[in-house]
Parts: structure tokens; sequence; C-alpha cells
């Protein structure tokens, strides 16, 4: 295994700059998960559901398999330069009007009952 060095002008540079690659959408990861929801909900209704179970899951797997293998399929994403600030039109808390006084999340018993009191 050797290293390779690539030189990139910088108009081939800009372009990478801007960009993220990310993993490529599928949709076999819910058609196996469909598969094993018709293969277990088979067991309670019908076989004929558990077949169709069984060969729904077996596709999602050859599907997924041949998507990330012997290679990861990959697309680019441009990237935004600016970060779109928050804002909020409320910038105090609203507290809720029937509460008279304060509570405190903790919710403890106040009494404790003995375990032969049933």
């Amino acid at each position: 295994m050797g290293t390779e060095i690539v030189e990139l002008s910088p108009r081939e540079v800009e372009p990478l700059m801007s960009t993220v690659e990310l993993p490529a959408p599928t949709a076999w990861p819910i058609v196996l998960a469909f598969g094993f929801t018709l293969l277990f909900a088979g067991l309670v209704t019908s076989i004929s559901v558990s077949v169709l179970g069984a060969m729904l899951a077996i596709m999602g797997c050859v599907g997924w398999f041949r998507d990330v293998l012997p290679e990861e399929k990959h697309e680019r994403v441009s990237v935004l330069d600016k970060a779109t600030p928050v804002t909020t039109r409320r910038p105090q808390v609203a507290h809720v009007e029937w509460m008279t006084q304060e509570l405190h999340r903790a919710r403890l018993p106040l009494e404790s009952y003995p375990i032969s009191a049933g």
C-alpha cells in the first residue's frame, strides 16, 4: 500500500471546502425492518405473513449490503457558510397561573406506609 499525493488547483479546492461528504441515502433498512415486523407478526396471525416477512427481510439484507459493500456510496452536500441566529419572541419564562407556590421537581411521599398495611 503506497501513499499518493494529489495536487489540486485552487479552483478544485474551493468547491471541496463548501461541501461535505455524507453516506448516500438508502431505503433498504426500512425494507429490512418491515420484513422483520411481518416475520414476527406472522407468528401470531398466519404463516403466509411470516413467509412474506422473511422474503422482505432477505431482500432488505441483500439490498443494503449491495449499497454499502465493497465500497460505501457517498454524496456531496453543500454547507452554508453563515449560521442562522436563533431568536425568540419570549425572552422570559412564562409561569403557569394556577400554581400558587413554587413546587420542586422531586415528588416525595408525604407519608410512608408499612408493608403490613397492605
